[in-house]
Protein backbone atom coordinates (compact mmCIF):
# COMPACT_ATOMS: atom_id res chain seq x y z
CA UNK A 1 0.00 0.00 0.00
CA UNK A 2 3.01 2.05 -0.08
CA UNK A 3 2.53 3.63 -3.61
CA UNK A 4 4.27 6.70 -3.22
CA UNK A 5 7.55 4.42 -2.21
CA UNK A 6 6.95 2.80 -5.01
CA UNK A 7 7.05 5.47 -7.74
CA UNK A 8 10.03 7.36 -6.14
CA UNK A 9 11.70 3.92 -6.46
CA UNK A 10 10.67 2.98 -9.79
CA UNK A 11 11.84 6.87 -10.60
CA UNK A 12 15.30 6.76 -9.23
CA UNK A 13 15.93 3.27 -11.03
CA UNK A 14 14.19 4.85 -14.53
CA UNK A 15 16.93 7.72 -13.54
CA UNK A 16 20.10 5.63 -13.27
CA UNK A 17 19.15 3.46 -16.08
CA UNK A 18 18.74 6.19 -18.56
CA UNK A 19 21.82 7.89 -18.04
CA UNK A 20 23.42 4.31 -18.36
CA UNK A 21 21.98 3.78 -21.36
CA UNK A 22 22.80 7.06 -22.92
CA UNK A 23 26.36 7.25 -21.67
CA UNK A 24 27.04 3.84 -23.51
CA UNK A 25 25.59 5.02 -26.54
CA UNK A 26 28.03 8.01 -26.50
CA UNK A 27 30.73 5.88 -25.79
CA UNK A 28 29.79 3.23 -28.36
CA UNK A 29 29.13 6.49 -31.19
CA UNK A 30 32.77 7.59 -30.06
CA UNK A 31 34.58 4.53 -30.46
CA UNK A 32 32.98 4.15 -34.04
CA UNK A 33 33.76 7.32 -35.18
CA UNK A 34 37.92 6.25 -33.72
CA UNK A 35 37.46 3.36 -35.90
CA UNK A 36 36.03 5.52 -39.18
CA UNK A 37 39.24 7.31 -39.02
CA UNK A 38 41.31 4.18 -40.00
CA UNK A 39 40.76 3.10 -43.81
CA UNK A 40 40.28 0.11 -44.58
CA UNK A 41 41.98 -0.64 -47.76
CA UNK A 42 44.74 1.22 -49.14
CA UNK A 43 47.46 1.24 -52.54
CA UNK A 44 50.53 -0.50 -51.54
CA UNK A 45 54.01 -1.59 -53.43
CA UNK A 46 55.36 -4.87 -52.88
CA UNK A 47 57.35 -6.94 -55.06
CA UNK A 48 57.46 -3.93 -57.33
CA UNK A 49 54.01 -4.19 -58.05
CA UNK A 50 51.02 -2.25 -57.33
CA UNK A 51 48.41 -3.79 -54.97
CA UNK A 52 45.23 -1.68 -54.82
CA UNK A 53 42.70 -2.23 -52.39
CA UNK A 54 45.08 -3.97 -50.06
CA UNK A 55 43.88 -4.10 -46.25
CA UNK A 56 45.42 -1.49 -44.14
CA UNK A 57 45.90 -4.48 -41.41
CA UNK A 58 47.79 -6.19 -43.54
CA UNK A 59 50.43 -3.62 -43.68
CA UNK A 60 54.11 -3.96 -42.06
CA UNK A 61 56.68 -1.87 -41.33
CA UNK A 62 58.66 -0.84 -44.54
CA UNK A 63 56.35 -1.15 -46.66
CA UNK A 64 55.32 1.36 -49.57
CA UNK A 65 52.38 2.82 -50.02
CA UNK A 66 51.19 5.43 -52.58
CA UNK A 67 48.59 8.32 -50.99
CA UNK A 68 46.96 10.71 -52.94
CA UNK A 69 44.12 13.49 -52.54
CA UNK A 70 41.25 12.06 -50.46
CA UNK A 71 42.76 9.11 -48.93
CA UNK A 72 42.94 8.56 -45.59
CA UNK A 73 46.45 7.90 -44.21
CA UNK A 74 46.40 3.87 -43.41
CA UNK A 75 49.39 4.14 -40.96
CA UNK A 76 52.32 6.22 -39.89
CA UNK A 77 53.99 6.83 -42.88
CA UNK A 78 57.48 8.80 -43.74
CA UNK A 79 57.19 10.57 -46.74
CA UNK A 80 60.08 9.65 -49.39
CA UNK A 81 59.01 11.82 -52.00
CA UNK A 82 55.72 14.13 -53.16
CA UNK A 83 54.23 17.02 -55.20
CA UNK A 84 52.24 19.22 -53.00
CA UNK A 85 51.00 17.00 -50.12
CA UNK A 86 48.85 18.38 -47.81
CA UNK A 87 47.27 16.41 -44.83
CA UNK A 88 43.95 17.13 -42.36
CA UNK A 89 45.52 16.56 -38.97
CA UNK A 90 42.72 18.04 -37.19
CA UNK A 91 41.60 14.54 -35.31
CA UNK A 92 45.31 14.27 -34.31
CA UNK A 93 46.81 17.75 -33.54
CA UNK A 94 43.24 19.71 -33.56
CA UNK A 95 45.38 21.67 -36.07
CA UNK A 96 42.40 23.51 -38.03
CA UNK A 97 44.11 24.17 -41.18
CA UNK A 98 45.93 21.49 -43.47
CA UNK A 99 49.80 21.23 -43.07
CA UNK A 100 51.91 20.57 -46.05
CA UNK A 101 54.09 18.17 -46.15
CA UNK A 102 57.27 16.92 -47.55
CA UNK A 103 60.03 13.89 -48.50
CA UNK A 104 62.88 16.33 -47.37
CA UNK A 105 64.77 14.53 -43.86
CA UNK A 106 64.23 16.51 -40.65
CA UNK A 107 68.36 17.39 -40.39
CA UNK A 108 67.93 19.46 -43.15
CA UNK A 109 64.53 21.68 -41.91
CA UNK A 110 64.55 23.75 -39.22
CA UNK A 111 63.33 23.05 -36.05
CA UNK A 112 62.36 25.22 -33.24
CA UNK A 113 62.23 22.13 -30.55
CA UNK A 114 66.40 22.25 -31.00
CA UNK A 115 68.81 19.05 -30.81
CA UNK A 116 68.47 15.92 -28.79
CA UNK A 117 64.75 16.55 -27.85
CA UNK A 118 62.28 14.57 -29.63
CA UNK A 119 60.36 16.90 -32.34
CA UNK A 120 56.93 17.73 -31.68
CA UNK A 121 54.31 16.28 -34.00
CA UNK A 122 53.39 19.38 -36.02
CA UNK A 123 56.76 19.70 -36.47
CA UNK A 124 57.18 15.74 -38.80
CA UNK A 125 56.62 17.49 -41.56
CA UNK A 126 57.94 14.51 -43.50
CA UNK A 127 55.86 12.07 -41.45
CA UNK A 128 52.15 11.60 -42.53
CA UNK A 129 50.12 10.10 -39.81
CA UNK A 130 47.55 7.47 -39.82
CA UNK A 131 43.80 8.37 -39.37
CA UNK A 132 44.62 11.49 -41.16
CA UNK A 133 43.28 12.78 -44.56
CA UNK A 134 45.48 13.63 -47.88
CA UNK A 135 43.59 16.76 -48.89
CA UNK A 136 45.73 17.52 -51.71
CA UNK A 137 48.61 16.19 -53.87
CA UNK A 138 50.24 13.05 -54.03
CA UNK A 139 53.27 10.88 -52.55
CA UNK A 140 54.74 8.22 -51.52
CA UNK A 141 56.10 7.00 -48.07
CA UNK A 142 57.43 4.38 -46.21
CA UNK A 143 55.66 2.38 -43.06
CA UNK A 144 57.29 3.33 -40.04
CA UNK A 145 54.95 2.38 -37.40
CA UNK A 146 51.16 0.43 -37.22
CA UNK A 147 48.66 0.29 -34.98
CA UNK A 148 48.98 1.21 -31.44
CA UNK A 149 52.59 1.90 -32.14
CA UNK A 150 51.49 4.93 -34.38
CA UNK A 151 50.60 8.32 -32.74
CA UNK A 152 47.05 7.82 -32.86
CA UNK A 153 47.18 4.60 -31.53
CA UNK A 154 49.07 5.59 -28.74
CA UNK A 155 45.95 8.28 -28.07
CA UNK A 156 43.51 5.10 -28.75
CA UNK A 157 45.54 3.08 -25.88
CA UNK A 158 45.42 6.58 -23.74
CA UNK A 159 41.79 6.48 -23.69
CA UNK A 160 41.14 3.05 -23.42
CA UNK A 161 43.37 3.11 -19.67
CA UNK A 162 42.13 6.67 -18.67
CA UNK A 163 39.75 4.83 -15.23
CA UNK A 164 35.78 6.25 -15.54
CA UNK A 165 34.40 8.26 -12.58
CA UNK A 166 30.77 8.98 -11.81
CA UNK A 167 29.60 12.41 -13.06
CA UNK A 168 28.20 14.07 -9.78
CA UNK A 169 24.47 13.19 -10.98
CA UNK A 170 25.71 9.39 -11.18
CA UNK A 171 26.58 10.40 -7.66
CA UNK A 172 23.98 11.85 -6.50
CA UNK A 173 21.73 8.76 -8.07
CA UNK A 174 23.41 6.45 -6.02
CA UNK A 175 23.08 8.44 -2.80
CA UNK A 176 18.84 8.54 -3.68
CA UNK A 177 19.36 4.92 -4.34
CA UNK A 178 20.97 3.73 -1.66
CA UNK A 179 18.13 6.38 0.76
CA UNK A 180 15.48 4.92 -0.71
CA UNK A 181 16.19 1.07 -0.15
CA UNK A 182 17.19 2.49 3.29
CA UNK A 183 13.62 4.05 3.87
CA UNK A 184 11.81 1.42 2.35
CA UNK A 185 13.55 -1.55 4.05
Amino acid sequence: GNKADAISIALALTIVSLVAAIQEYRSEKALEKLADLVPHTCTVVRDGRAHDHFPAVDLVVGDLVVLSTGDRVPADIRLIDGVEVSVDESSLTGENSPVNKTGMALSLLTSSSGGGHPIPLTEQTNIVFMGTLVVSGRGRGLVVAVGERTEFGKVAKELKEVEERKSPLQIKIDELGRLLAYASS
